[in-house]
């Protein structure tokens, strides 16, 4: 096994701890960069395309731009975090950066919006089938308040998390993240 291990300095930063960094982190962090920038370039032209093209203006393409756009969001905290990585993959050193709760709690919000997203077109799906002389439940403007209060429920939701310091910075996977426990 042939592994390569770059070397490791000491500097005065607060808060920072000296990392390993094997020499295959950093081809994968600019690989993940990549492909996070790629998600971002299509996520952001499908929206584009469903705000433009009018018959993309209909309740369905509503809920799945509502999951794209959650991704998106998803997206861009994560991108903001694999860039952080790959800098502390270059100077090797680990420290949390000012922005890092923050990601953590944008993180955190998206990924129940994201759920949420699923959950409001299962649900329409559903209302749509079994129900389909109940036409409130399928109007627009009924699924855009659901849509609001999902997100506004999200972001609320995660709150608490930032509140009791549950997110915190992982040296080891370098990310903002609340850790895994066991529950009791």
């Amino acid at each position: 096994m042939n592994s390569t291990y770059f070397t490791s300095i000491q500097t005065s930063t607060p808060n920072s701890s000296i990392i390993t960094t094997k020499s295959w982190f950093i081809p994968l962090d600019i690989i993940n960069i990549i492909s996070l920038t790629l998600v971002i370039i299509l996520g952001v032209l499908f929206l584009f395309i469903v705000i433009i093209d009018k018959t993309c203006h209909t309740v369905p393409m509503m809920l799945v731009a509502n999951s794209c756009l959650a991704k998106l969001l998803f997206t861009s905290a994560l991108l903001g975090n694999t860039i952080w990585a790959l800098k502390n993959d270059l100077t090797q050193i680990s420290y949390r950066d000012p922005l890092c709760i923050f990601r953590g709690y944008l993180m955190h919000a998206t990924v129940g919006a994201q759920f949420d997203s699923y959950l409001l077109q299962a649900i329409y799906r559903y209302i749509t089938v079994v129900y389909p002389t109940r036409l409130f439940w399928q109007r627009k403007q009924f699924q855009c308040f659901l849509i609001g209060l999902t997100w506004v429920c999200a972001f609320i939701f995660a709150i608490p998390h930032v509140a009791t310091g549950e997110i915190q910075y992982n040296a080891d996977n370098q990310i903002c993240d609340t850790p895994f426990r066991e529950i009791k």
